[in-house]
């Protein structure tokens, strides 16, 4: 009984367990204008799912919350993105399960344009 009890309570420990993150990508800061967004734009150009923590951030380490975030677990060739509307001073982190991801923080004008892409490095 004892050896059922342990197999379930490792068998539930490392169901619960929090996805182990295989690097964290980080941009610069960038600013956005009047009418501007800033998007987050995350790319899985892998083989296999990665799992994903997408946060914005500002100047002071703070967290800044996102009008859309659709990033949590993005299959292969697909992306997925968070935007904050223009006015905000903003980096982009992103912690993934996966090493074949690629991050970029875009402003983007009223217009619809990309108007400056910052891509992401692994810290």
């Amino acid at each position: 009984m004892r050896r059922i009890v342990r197999a379930f309570a490792l068998a539930f420990s490392v169901a619960v367990t929090a996805p182990v993150f295989a690097g964290t990508y980080s941009t610069s800061i960038l600013q956005g204008g009047s009418g501007e967004l800033l998007s987050c734009t995350v790319s899985n150009v892998g083989t296999t799912p990665a799992v994903l923590n997408v946060r914005l951030v500002d100047n002071f380490g703070n967290p800044v919350t996102p009008a859309s975030n659709d990033c949590a677990t993005i299959l292969p060739g697909t992306t997925c993105s968070a935007l904050v509307p223009g006015g905000a001073s903003v980096r982009c982190v992103v912690d993934s399960s996966s090493t074949k991801i690629r991050a970029t923080l875009q402003r983007i004008s009223a217009t619809g344009s990309t108007t400056v892409s910052v891509p992401a490095t692994k810290r």
